[in-house]
C-alpha cells in the first residue's frame, strides 16, 4: 500500500509541476511539494489532495514556492474546522 500512494504522489506532483511550469514562468520545488503530496494523500486520501492542490492553484494569490506549505496548511484548517477539538482551538486562540 505504502508503495501504490508512493508512485501515485510522484506522477500527481510530476504532473502539477509540469502544468505549472508549463504554464508560468514560476518553478516548483518539486521535493518539497513531493513530501506533503505524499503526507496528504496518506492521510487525506487522493481526490481530497488532488483537489485541495487545484483549488490553490487557481487562487488569483498563487505562488509556485508556497505550494507545499499552502497544501498542508490548507489541509490543517479543513481538519480542524471538521474536529471538535479544533473549534477549541480556535476559539482558546483568540482570548
Amino acid at each position: 500500500m505504502k508503495q501504490d500512494t508512493r508512485h501515485i504522489a510522484i506522477a500527481m506532483t510530476r504532473s502539477i509541476a509540469q502544468i505549472i511550469e508549463g504554464a508560468t514562468d514560476q518553478q516548483v520545488d518539486f521535493y518539497k511539494l513531493l513530501w506533503n503530496v505524499h503526507w496528504a494523500i496518506d492521510y487525506y486520501g487522493v481526490d481530497k489532495t488532488r483537489s485541495t492542490l487545484i483549488e490553490i492553484v487557481l487562487d488569483a494569490d498563487f505562488k509556485a514556492d508556497e505550494l507545499a506549505t499552502r497544501l498542508r496548511d490548507t489541509l490543517f484548517q479543513e481538519q480542524m474546522k471538521e474536529d471538535t477539538l479544533g473549534d477549541w482551538f480556535t476559539h482558546a486562540m483568540k482570548d
